[in-house]
Order: C-alpha cells, then structure tokens, then sequence
C-alpha cells in the first residue's frame, strides 16, 4: 500500500507505520514503531491510499494540535474501520467522514492498518506565550493533595500555564484524589500534564516502579485496583505527555535525558528506551552517561545535558524525580543548566512550584506553599 500525496510524493505503507506530525504541523510517517526511519512530507494533507491490488481511498486532513479530518470518497471501494484507545469503534462507509480527535487505529479493508500518534511533546507556541500572564511548573506531588489544592489557588488556568512534571501517586496517601485534581483540569490547553516513571505501568495494570501504594489506596477507596486502572487510571496516562518546550529556552521533563535524544522528534514519538531514560535519569556531576542505581534510565554529566541543550536549542533543563535535592527549593546544577524543583512535603522538604515568565523564560521564580 502507499500514501500518495497532493505534490505526487508516494510512500510505501507497511503494516502497522504509524502517522503523526513534525514541529512543523506538517505529517510524518513512523516506519516499524520503534525504528528511527522517518519520511517528511511537505504538505499537511494525504490526497489519496492507493491499493495495489484493488483500488480505496480516503482524505486526511489536519484540522489543529490533534484533529484530523477523516473522509471516505463515495467513490472508494473500502469503508475504513477505526478503533479508538478507549475501545470505542467506528465504520466509515463511502461518502462519509468523521473528525479523530484521539489516537485511532485506522483500519481500510482487511489487510492494512496504521494509527495517527499524538505528539509526547508539547510545545507553547508564540500566540500562548504572548497571552499567558504565567507558567507554573509543578515537580512531582506524590499524593500530597495538601500541598497541591494550596499551591493550585495561586494559579488560573484559564490565565496562566500549568505544567505538571508527573509523578502524582505513591508515598502520600491521597494519590487518588491528586490524580482526579489534575484530570479535572486537562480540559483546559495550557494545562500540560507530565508522565513520571510512577505513571510507568504495564497493559495489565502492574507498576514499573515499586513499592506502589497507589493500588492499596485504590484497593481500600474505590474497592477494586483493575476497574480503576482499566475504566480511570490507564486513559489517564495515556494522555500525559512525556516534555514540554519553551521554544528557544526550557525542556521540561519529569526524570531527565539522554544522548540517544537527538531531535525533537525523538520527543514527540519517543521509542520505550527514550521514555525510560526520561522517566528515570538522574543529573550527576562531572560528564559522561552511565547505567542509573535505579535499574533504569541513566546517570548523565554536564557534557551530556550541554550537548542536548545545543541539539534542542534550549539553554535549560527543569526536571523534578528527586524531591530531596529540591526540598529547601529549586536546586541548580550542570553550570546551573538543570533545575530540580519538588511540589510535595512527603520528604519532609518545602512544596513550591517555580513561576516563569512566559514573555522572558529566563525569568523564574519559586513560590512556596505557606
């Protein structure tokens, strides 16, 4: 099968090629998941799939951030079935269309297959930047829902940017209650919220990090831990993104980076080895990349996070992971390149969260909860 597109380029479709977006707004085909092949196209609209064996076709237009525009010619000779992450199914019968506003598999006849992948970065463009009064970066919170509803009164999110670094449940005892806080606020587009490697958990509900307290808490509140991650929890973390980006100024990420990040699309389509290494790495003094004591991610020196800086064209890191390095506020470290910061007490330090200054990044501010 091959895409073929409005200035005439074709692409050859395997099963299973993911579509997405560059930096640009402009679509981009993902070959074989986790392989670093990656096919620009210079138009944002597919005209046409091609069959070789019999003919189908259908429209893809994008209509923002993460619509699409899906519509079936009546002249096609397949309707297109489309599977939605929450389960939800669709059939699109020839001269008709639909909007995809999710991650969907979409499926054309019986054979061929490919999904559109939301971007795991989110980038503040120029017009947000112009309106918002602030941005708030929240570090991890570990179900200290005390320290979160305090901190949240500062903020407006119809006004200001909120950018959670994940990390919301376990070793506090209201992780529950911190996860509906911040779902309940996702609804609004310049609330960004994080994965941490505590979001980190396998398709049948088992955690990559431990001890988990998370499902005792959902165990002894909701009365059954699968139902919860199932029907609540698993479509949580599934819309978190994994960074955020001031253009020309911050990454934020929960844990840290790696050498292997080269571009910025290696953070809006990450393989599992670069989310791990964002999830779970740590900043260390002096330079190199190490294997991380945790069992997963990396150590990284001031080298690395330099060279990443220079890559990205970003002058700074905001990362959280360590709440003791942050209690007293943010820590600074790598020439003062990477700021750790921390929003919960569970480790007897300060909660605050750090103000930027949207108009001048440069300009940042802790604000610690009373």
């Amino acid at each position: 099968m091959s895409l073929e597109f409005q200035d005439g380029t074709k692409i050859r479709i395997i099963q299973e090629t993911k579509i997405g977006r560059d930096t640009n707004g402009h679509i981009i085909a993902l070959f074989n998941d986790d392989d670093i092949i990656r096919t620009w196209v210079r138009d944002t609209f597919i005209s046409r799939i091609a069959f070789p064996e019999k003919e189908g076709t259908f429209h893809l237009k994008q209509i923002d951030e993460n619509q699409f525009k899906l519509a079936v010619p009546s002249t096609s000779a397949n309707h297109v079935d489309i599977e939605y992450e929450d389960g939800k199914k669709d059939k699109i019968l020839p001269g008709n269309n639909t909007i995809l506003n999710k991650n969907a598999s979409i499926v054309v006849g019986e054979k061929y297959n490919f999904s559109i992948e939301k971007s795991k970065l989110y980038v503040f463009n120029e017009n947000q930047l112009r309106k918002l009064r602030r941005i708030a970066v929240f570090g991890d919170i570990h179900g200290d829902y005390y320290a979160l509803s305090s901190l949240l009164k500062l903020v407006d999110p119809r006004q200001d940017g909120i950018v959670f670094l994940g990390d919301y449940a376990d070793r506090g005892q209201y992780g529950v209650e911190v996860i509906d806080a911040v779902k309940s606020l996702m609804k609004y587009h310049n609330v960004v919220p994080l994965s941490g490697n505590h979001e980190d958990y396998d398709d049948n509900g088992e955690p990559g990090a431990e001890p988990c307290d998370l499902k005792e808490e959902v165990e002894i509140k909701k009365g059954n831990w699968q139902e919860y991650f199932n029907n609540q929890f698993k479509p949580f973390t599934r819309n978190l993104y994994l960074a955020a980006m001031i253009p020309d100024e911050t990454l934020l990420v929960h844990g840290g980076i790696s050498s292997d990040i080269r571009t910025k699309n290696d953070l809006m389509y990450p393989t599992k080895s670069i989310v791990e290494n964002v999830h779970w790495s740590d900043p260390i003094n002096g330079n190199g990349e190490s294997s991380s004591y945790r069992g997963a991610g990396n150590l990284f020196g001031s080298d690395v996070s330099r060279d990443l800086c220079n890559r990205l064209g970003v002058k700074r890191i905001i990362r959280s992971h360590e709440p003791r390095k942050a209690s007293e506020g943010p820590y600074y470290e790598h020439d003062n390149r990477v700021i750790t910061i921390s929003s919960t007490s569970v480790y007897c330090g300060k909660p605050f969260i750090l103000f930027i200054d949207p108009k001048n990044p440069s300009v940042m501010e802790p604000h610690y909860l009373d």
